[in-house]
C-alpha cells in the first residue's frame, strides 16, 4: 500500500532550518522585515530589519512616527513612511 502525499514531499525538499524561517507570501507587497525567497510563493525574514523594528518600537515612545521612520530608513536602507510605521507597529508584523 503506497501513500502519496504532495505536502510531505515539499516538507522534505528543503533542509528543516530553511523551512522554519520561510513564510507563505499572501500579498503582493512584501512586508517590512522580510524579503523574497528563492521560491516566489514564500518570503524570508531579514533579521537586521526585524531587530531595527524592535528598536523603533522603543524609540516611538519618545519621538514622532516620522522621526523614527527616517531613522529606520537610515539604519536599514528600506523606505517606510510615518503612517506606514504606525501600521506596522500596530499589527506587530
Amino acid at each position: 500500500m503506497s501513500i502519496s502525499n504532495p505536502s510531505l514531499e515539499s516538507l522534505f525538499s528543503r533542509p528543516k532550518t530553511e523551512q522554519q524561517n520561510l513564510k507563505k507570501r499572501v500579498a503582493r507587497v512584501i512586508p517590512f522585515g522580510y524579503k523574497q525567497s528563492e521560491n516566489p510563493d514564500y518570503i524570508e525574514p531579514v533579521q537586521e530589519e526585524l531587530d531595527a523594528l524592535e528598536q523603533a518600537r522603543q524609540y516611538i515612545k519618545g519621538s514622532s512616527y516620522r522621526e523614527v521612520a527616517d531613522w529606520l530608513f537610515r539604519k536599514t536602507g528600506r523606505k517606510v513612511t510615518g503612517m506606514g510605521l504606525r501600521k506596522i507597529l500596530e499589527r506587530k508584523w
